[in-house]
């Protein structure tokens, strides 16, 4: 492929086609301690699940919304606040519809950073101990622009949810480079829609499965069990196709005639990647059309396109890619994004025989905060930027790792890889020590990419 190209973001990387260019578009439960602490850093060691009942106000992109989040800790230390990720105060959407409650009762809060919302919990939650956040909010979207606004806006017809609702997280500001969120995997989120009478239930894209319907209360209730996050789309213009792929129902909503075609690209995605990667981890797929230009993202079974990349097979594969390397193998996106970028783009471009390669001379294990950003905005162009760096050296190297090891050794590996971390968040250091357990000469390659050793 050729050197460079221009690119935007939206999951990731989004680019001007992809002849000779891309299409548009911690490890586990923490060493614990004994004295009181936040829970950011034993989140792998907390149980959590999300009840959302959401109302829907499609044509004012309005969204209004009380948020149940239990957490049971099965670390040894007592936590004494939690860290809550609310990316819509980065763009001024998000409003506090009433005051945040531990057990019913109220609790202290404070922002740390742009979005980083730290609730004390009094008493400090002990091991084996549980707690219920509510959490009533208000958002008010407006048409979705730059990388932030695409993924939570009113824009075309479509009201899109993603990176919506407040979520554990490690506690840091927004980034306008990468991914701005480091999730957990949950047990479950249960999503209560109310619909206005203009929406067809169908014509809601949502990660999970469709437990009801009320068509008096015009109530749909979706849920996903072992998720990181869960994202919504809706827009009564949604035209719909969907089938079965060996058992997963895909649903793929348009804005226009090219759901067929899109649904083809997905059902050859799922399939070549459970070949690789091993079985898709959810009985179900959604891919939705989002009305902004340029913009593409993945959550946990729910795949978002705007309408410049919908058609671009590249894009549909990139982000059905990390439905695994993201969804099943979780990363820290923020110290760590090559981990699955990297991954998602070499299991396209390699899945369609397209051309891998890069300009950038720097290690792709670099963290979003080695480049310049402002919190929603950021520069992915250059040689030596984000997406040259992090999505295709990336990729450079897992194929040249590919070329070493040989194809058959190299997707056992990852395989093997997948199965033994399956909801983990695993680090760079776990991926290049499985390839160098796999006895083929691979340090000189994980030495030249990376500062791994």
């Amino acid at each position: 492929m050729g050197s460079r190209a221009r690119r935007t973001k939206g999951d990731g990387l989004a680019a001007a086609g992809l002849a000779c260019a891309l299409a548009l578009i911690a490890a586990g439960p923490v060493a614990p301690r004994a004295d009181a602490a936040s829970a950011s850093a034993y989140l792998g060691a907390i149980s959590q699940s999300y009840v959302l009942a959401v109302a829907l106000d499609v044509d004012r992109g309005i969204v209004t919304a009380v948020e149940k989040v239990s957490i049971r800790n099965r670390s040894r230390a007592s936590i004494d606040s939690l860290d809550l990720s609310v990316l819509p105060h980065a763009i001024d959407a998000y409003t506090a519809a009433g005051p945040v409650l531990v057990d019913g009762r109220r609790a202290s809060t404070r922002w740390t950073t742009g979005t980083n919302l730290r609730v004390t919990l009094r008493p400090a939650v002990k091991h084996g101990r549980s707690a219920t956040l509510t959490v009533p909010f208000r958002l008010d979207l407006g048409p979705g622009a730059g990388s932030f606004g695409s993924r939570m806006g009113l824009t075309g017809g479509v009201l899109n949810l993603g990176d919506w609702f407040p979520i554990l997280s490690t506690a840091h500001d927004a980034y306008g480079i990468g991914d701005p969120q480091v999730t957990w995997t949950a047990d479950r989120i249960r999503l209560e829609l109310t619909l206005p009478a203009s929406v067809d239930p169908d014509q809601v894209a949502a990660s999970g499965s469709r437990l009801a319907w009320d068509p008096v209360r015009r109530r749909l209730v979706v849920e996903i069990r072992n998720a990181r996050n869960a994202a919504v789309a809706v827009s009564p213009a949604y035209t719909i196709t969907t089938g079965d792929v060996d058992g997963t129902l895909v649903r793929v909503l348009a804005l226009g005639d090219a759901g067929p075609a899109i649904f083809g690209e997905a059902a050859a995605a799922l399939a070549r990647y459970e070949d690789w990667y091993g079985p898709y981890p959810y009985p179900t797929l959604d891919v939705a059309e989002t009305g902004v230009d340029d913009f593409g993202q993945e959550y946990p079974a729910a795949v978002m396109l705007g309408r410049n990349v919908v058609a671009a097979p590249y894009a549909i594969w990139h982000e059905i890619a990390h439905q695994w390397w993201y969804g099943l193998v979780g990363t820290d996106q923020i110290r760590e994004p090559w981990v699955d970028e990297a991954l998602a783009t070499f299991s396209s471009l390699y899945a369609l025989g397209q051309p891998i390669a890069s300009c950038s001379s720097l290690p792709i294990d670099l963290p979003i905060t080695a480049w310049p950003a402002e919190p929603t905005s950021g520069d992915w162009a250059g040689c030596d930027g984000y997406a040259e760096t992090v999505y295709l050296r990336g990729a450079v190297f897992l194929d040249e790792v590919r070329a070493t090891m040989g194809g058959d050794r190299f997707f056992a590996t990852l395989r093997a890889f997948v199965s033994g971390h399956r909801w983990q968040v695993v680090r760079g250091q776990d991926l290049v020590d499985a390839f160098r357990s796999a006895g083929i000469a691979t340090d000189g390659l994980i030495r030249a990419f990376t500062a791994y050793r």
